[in-house]
């Protein structure tokens, strides 16, 4: 459950729920809960339970109304009433839509054929695509619509270009076509101008690298290694979370110029944190921080730079996501993905991991500490955890 919404920046065309069209620049109540969000620069659509919800311009039908529209606050999209809906992804000017039973919608823009359906319209209202499998996660990147298939299958709609596309050839691609990689697909997520690809525990990322922002000097497709709990990210730079730390590859948000192309440490604790344009926003026990350069109040704050972490708020209570567009920001109530919630509480999930272990090898020394084997066992965890610190200090 989504409790205590903030939102903050370019509200100029309601894409923040509030009615009043203006810049907000600083967090501001929202009174809105749900489950799941997905923003554009100037659409945002939010799942309540498996019911879609949207804000802002839907004038191509992007926010799934059957009309040319604009929804001044989160408003129920009438199309989608009798649908249940398991995951939602806008694009720069769709929306693509997965039901709870694996069937997929597309709305909104199709002028690069983004839609992945017979449709030869500039834009469409709702309709189900025609495709031969079911499909498992759906994610989209600026004109791309993005499925993945049971079969661990990646498949994608729309302008292929800057590597977003993977090995295809760039161009328009008016109907979902395989992209051919040499790993399964688990799971997708989209960046302002990427696609992280998890299989297994490795991550990989399709799209622009200009930055370094991959963690390897490779353009187009390139691992950035195991055990990450969540990546993030935009067109600069990209955040990673392993074992309780935040590290980050490519432009250092809280200097001009600076850049690298390998995981380099936050300097601050954070429960979850957001690539936001030229900044960062950080959230922790202590509050939430920012640094680099606000634009539109997307950081909480207007106009100015911030070379260092800067606390620009006690809104801890509660307080464990983050999510941008870039230029509009909301922070809300719910466990990130590297947490989960126990007695009403955020428990990174690697601590509960290691909780459980302990309590499982202590159990399992005292059954068999009648046969010796307590030293044994010692002696294995003490070599497993000194490995474990070795990978990680490497």
């Amino acid at each position: 459950l989504i409790l205590n919404v903030y939102v903050t920046g370019d509200n100029r065309q309601n894409q923040l729920g509030i009615a009043k069209k203006q810049i907000i620049t600083q967090l501001t109540y929202l009174d809105f809960e749900f489950d799941q969000i997905s923003q554009s620069e100037s659409s945002t659509a939010f799942l309540v339970k498996d019911k879609l919800y949207g804000t802002g311009i839907s004038q191509d039908y992007q926010l799934g109304t059957r009309t040319p529209t604009h929804l001044d606050v989160p408003t129920e999209i009438e199309y989608f009433q009798s649908i249940a809906l398991k995951q939602i992804a806008l694009g720069d000017t769709f929306l693509i839509a997965l039901t709870a039973d694996g069937f997929v919608y597309t709305s909104g823009s199709n002028l690069q054929g983004q839609l992945g359906r017979q449709t030869e319209t500039n834009s469409s209202p709702p309709a189900i695509i025609d495709f031969n499998e079911r499909a498992s996660h759906v994610a989209a990147v600026k004109k791309v619509a993005y499925l993945v298939t049971f079969s661990k299958k990646l498949y994608v709609a729309g302008q292929c270009e800057l590597g977003l596309c993977g090995q295809l050839k760039d161009g328009i691609y008016k109907h979902f076509t395989h992209v051919k990689l040499s790993y399964d697909v688990d799971l997708v997520t989209p960046i302002t101008a990427a696609l992280i690809v998890q299989s297994g525990s490795d991550f990989f990322a399709l799209g622009q690298n200009t930055f370094g922002q991959f963690c390897q000097l490779k353009n187009n497709s390139s691992s950035v290694g195991r055990n990450y709990q969540f990546v993030k990210g935009n067109n600069l730079t990209q955040l990673y979370f392993t074992y309780g730390q935040l590290w980050f590859c490519g432009r250092d948000l809280s200097t001009i110029e600076a850049k690298t192309n390998y995981l380099t440490k936050v300097a601050v604790k954070a429960d979850d944190a957001a690539a936001i344009e030229d900044g960062m926003m950080v959230l922790n026990k202590d509050g939430v921080f920012i640094t680099g350069k606000s634009f539109l109040g997307n950081l909480g704050k207007d106009g100015e730079f911030y070379a260092e972490f800067t606390k620009i708020s006690d809104l801890q209570k509660g307080m464990q996501r983050i999510h941008s567009s870039g230029w509009s920001t909301f922070i809300y109530s719910g466990c990130s993905e590297a947490f989960h919630l126990k007695d009403g509480q955020c428990v990174q999930i690697y601590q509960a991991m290691n909780a459980q272990r302990g309590w499982f090898i202590a159990v399992f020394a005292m059954a068999l500490a009648g046969i010796g084997a307590l030293g044994y066992m010692t002696h294995y965890k003490v070599k497993k955890e000194n490995a474990l610190q070795q990978n990680l200090d490497e």
